[in-house]
């Protein structure tokens, strides 16, 4: 019995490592092709200068003049802002199940001519497989909330707290907040980071949370929810994060 099961899992083995080496095949000749037609500008102002298939990823390379937009805002995004942007992408999501079945990640590197700087992101293969759980309409959603709530920033949050900016770090979103601290002391946060913690997930877990909605979204694009508090004068942090996991579990 043993002896079969050894057998069946080397075969099942062979198979997964033929049907991925068919698959990465296709995928470079895809990117062959794709190479004939470049450099190309695309309609966001980048130059896609060449593409090829480099330690089990495909890396994009393409250049900027510019790190500044019109308005002089940085197009430098954070990791969760970049990830929703693409993963809410119909056609993108298409290509990235292609490139993971061929069991490749990908690298976007960017040049910014004024800046002489270079930028990567890079999405392994478990981000890929993350990405497409969750449908691109939850990813819609987070992101419309994210840049739409921002244009409404900053915004007082009550006595002593005011809301000044939102951070997407690894599959996060973070609701940034300046204290004054003469009114609040910014290690009471510290200190209170596990129960208010506890308090939040309670309250979503009976709907009686002002963030519920807000929460929702967030589990539904399988992010977490967090607060930064920020000393106005110190400039001391304290920083709580529900992880998606936790998010869950109040909605189930």
């Amino acid at each position: 019995m043993k002896k079969f099961l050894v057998l069946f899992c080397i075969i099942s083995a062979s198979c997964i490592s033929v049907a991925q080496t068919t698959k990465l095949q296709t995928i470079e000749g895809k990117v062959a092709e794709i190479n004939k037609k470049l450099p190309i500008k695309t309609d966001g102002g980048s130059t896609i200068e060449k593409i090829k298939i480099e330690d089990g990823y495909v890396v994009q390379y393409a250049s900027r003049p510019s790190m500044y937009d019109s308005a002089g805002n940085s197009l430098l995004k954070p990791y969760g802002e970049s990830f929703l942007e693409q993963a809410k992408n119909e056609n993108v999501r298409v290509m990235y199940e292609e490139y993971l079945a061929a069991g490749l990640g990908v690298k976007q590197i960017m040049y910014f001519s004024d800046a002489k700087k270079t930028e990567t992101l890079t999405f392994e293969v478990s981000d890929l497989k993350r990405m497409l759980i969750f449908p691109a309409s939850a990813y819609w959603q987070l992101l419309s909330e994210l840049r739409g709530g921002r244009k409404d920033l900053p915004m007082a949050a009550g006595k002593g707290l005011t809301c000044i900016d939102y951070e997407t770090p690894h599959y996060g979103f973070l609701y940034i907040y300046e204290v004054d601290e003469d009114v609040y002391q910014i290690e009471i946060f510290q200190k209170n980071l596990n129960k208010n913690k506890f308090k939040v997930l309670s309250e979503l877990a009976t709907g009686k949370s002002d963030l519920f909605e807000m929460a929702k979204l967030c589990a539904n694009a399988g992010f977490g929810l967090g607060m930064k508090y920020i000393g106005e004068s110190s400039g001391k942090s304290a920083e709580m994060i529900m992880s998606y996991e936790e998010l869950k579990v109040c909605f189930e």
